[in-house]
This record gives C-alpha cells, sequence and structure tokens, in this order.
C-alpha cells in the first residue's frame, strides 16, 4: 500500500464508518444482493463504502463473488 492510499483512505474516513468485523458480518449478504440483481449500496451504504476504502475486506468480497460465480458455473456445465 502506497502512502497516498493510506491518507486518501484517513482524510475519506467518516464517523459512521464500520470495522472489518461489522462489514464481515453484512457481506454475505451484500453478495447475495449482487447476485440477486439488487443494488446493495442502496440498503448496505456502509458496507460498500468500507469495501471501497479496505483492501483486506475487498479481496474478501471478491473472493466470496469468484466462489459464488464457480458454483453458478458448475451447476450450469453439470
Amino acid at each position: 500500500m502506497k502512502i497516498t492510499d493510506v491518507v486518501k483512505t484517513i482524510f475519506n474516513t467518516k464517523t459512521d464508518d464500520i470495522t472489518c468485523d461489522e462489514c464481515f458480518e453484512h457481506i454475505d449478504e451484500y453478495v447475495d444482493m449482487i447476485h440477486a440483481g439488487q443494488d446493495p449500496s442502496e440498503v448496505l451504504p456502509q458496507v460498500k463504502s468500507h469495501l471501497e476504502q479496505c483492501r483486506c475486506c475487498e479481496m474478501e468480497f471478491r473472493a466470496l463473488i469468484s466462489i459464488l460465480e464457480g458454483e453458478i458455473d458448475h451447476a450450469d456445465s453439470g
């Protein structure tokens, strides 16, 4: 992570931001909403904001999306 990324994160932090633990509590719901074609940023804006700022949680989010897409591809081919 570059120092400019750290500075951006600091200045983009809001008082209503959630922690990684709080993000993790809702990330399954967030991914499920995306899979259902819904916009989770309307229901879970704090999760969206956290994912934009936290590389670790964003990587977890991408992993869950990949797993879900893999399960769908596997079900479609079987």
